[in-house]
Parts: structure tokens; C-alpha cells; sequence
């Protein structure tokens, strides 16, 4: 999206909603810090994709079912709509404002195996929680871990039924397993998460390979002992565990570990 955003601050949104800092972006998103006019002393975030007209509607509803949603490690999403700004038609979803991610601190250094497993933690049961309503977070990363005070949350914005297609998920990367086709799965949140727990732990991100073949799974395992932590994530689906132990068998065949 446009690289001139800060131009919009100041500027108010369906009436209600005052852009007050500009506070990022990517290729298909840009998010504020603003106020919910509802109360004007709760500090938010509002963030917006460029709307398509075949799935604009999906979208929102889609975030009225997340807003239905509480668990103390997930995001609140408060309001959501659609909106003119800049010349362009986006669809806007206004959360609780975060102070941090992860991706912020980790250039300053990684995380020791304790601080990994606290951040596990609640997360794993974050995730277990979507599941069980039939939803799937799509988008783990460590941009996307968020600290409110001492309170650790995953974003909310990307949630979605199991199985429904990604909308304005922007560029695929690593944390994005390409056995899911651009749909949001409980395996590939499991995969995401264990590729957000090897950045965490060495600051650097696997490089894509081929999980199908061996070389894959070599290149893999030259990446540290840290990188073997993507397929541990306690599975969730019974996908994982296939794809667990296919990876077992490739490490037993390369005499990695024991049979």
C-alpha cells in the first residue's frame, strides 16, 4: 500500500474513529494508533486492507465473529466497517492497542529457552481454544505476538473458520505452510507457531524447502537443533501428526536420530 500514510493522520474515519499516528504497514495493510469515540480514554488500533468487492463483505463478517470471541490471549477486536481514505476503498477492524510484537524485539536479541516456553505457553492454549470453536488463527508470526503491559496476545485480524481462504493475507512467506493452499488450517497454525519459536530462539528464520524430500529435511536440521522444534508443537490435527511422523521416518533414513 501507499508509503505516504503519515499524510492521513489527523483524519477521521466513519465518523468516529481519529487516525493519531501512523504506525506501520505492509504490501496489503497499513494500522494507527486512534481513540474509540465509545471511550475516549481507550487508547486503540485501527488497521486497513484495500477492500475487493467479491470479498469485502466476507471479511467483515468474518471479523464480527472474531469480536464474539474472549480469551485473555487474544486481541479484542472492538468495531469494524468499510471507508474512503486516501482515494481508496479499505475495509478498517479496530483492536486493543499493543505497545510491542516480538518481531520488534528480537533484532535486539533472542529468546532463552525459559522465556520460549513462557511465551509457549499460552499461546498453545490460545490456539487450542480457536480450534475448538472450529477456527484458525492463519497468520502466526512474530509480528503478530503482541504485548499489552506484561500480557503477551496473538493478533486476532486474520482469524477465520477452518479451512476458508486467506483474505488480503498479502505475500506468502516460511510461516506459512504451502500445504494449506492460502487456507487458514489448525496444521498450519501448528507449523507457523514452530517456525515463530525457532526465530524466536536464534533470531533467524528457516529458509523455504522442500519438507517432501530428503535434502529438505537435511537442510533442515543443518539450520541448529533449535529448527526441529517446528515439528514438536504439540499437534493439533491429525495432519500434524501425519506430517510429524513423515519427517521422523526422512531424520531416521539420514541417520539423524535413532529408530
Amino acid at each position: 500500500m501507499s508509503d505516504s500514510w503519515r499524510d492521513s493522520e489527523g483524519q477521521v474515519v466513519d465518523g468516529q474513529f481519529t487516525l493519531v499516528k501512523h504506525l506501520g504497514g505492509s504490501d496489503h495493510s497499513v494500522v494507527f494508533a486512534t481513540q474509540r469515540c465509545k471511550d475516549k480514554g481507550e487508547k486503540a488500533a485501527i488497521k486497513f486492507i484495500q477492500a475487493d468487492a467479491s470479498n469485502a463483505d466476507a471479511q467483515i463478517a468474518r471479523w464480527k465473529q472474531v469480536a464474539q470471541l474472549s480469551h485473555p490471549n487474544l486481541i479484542k477486536v472492538f468495531e469494524c466497517g468499510r471507508c474512503q481514505l486516501a482515494g481508496m476503498d479499505l475495509l478498517y477492524v479496530v483492536t486493543e492497542f499493543a505497545q510491542e510484537n516480538l518481531a520488534e524485539f528480537l533484532p535486539q536479541r533472542a529468546l532463552s529457552p525459559d522465556e520460549t516456553r513462557d511465551m509457549l505457553d499460552p499461546f498453545v492454549d490460545t490456539l487450542s481454544y480457536l480450534h475448538g470453536k472450529g477456527f484458525a488463527h492463519g497468520r502466526i508470526k512474530p509480528g503478530n505476538i503482541l504485548a499489552i503491559d506484561d500480557q503477551l496476545k496473538l493478533s486476532s485480524d486474520s482469524i477465520c473458520r477452518e479451512g476458508d481462504l486467506q483474505i488480503g493475507a498479502g505475500k506468502a512467506d516460511i510461516f506459512v505452510a504451502h500445504e494449506t493452499n492460502g487456507k487458514a488450517t489448525t496444521a498450519g497454525d501448528s507449523w507457523s507457531l514452530g517456525v515463530t519459536i525457532v526465530e524466536a530462539l536464534t533470531q533467524h528464520r528457516p529458509e523455504p524447502f522442500d519438507l517432501n524430500t530428503i535434502d529438505g529435511q537435511r537442510r533442515l536440521c543443518a539450520f541448529g537443533p533449535a529448527s526441529c522444534l517446528v515439528f514438536f508443537v504439540r499437534p493439533i490435527e491429525a495432519e500434524s501428526r501425519r506430517c510429524r511422523s513423515r519427517i521422523l521416518r526422512n531424520q531416521e533414513k539420514l541417520g539423524l536420530i535413532s529408530a
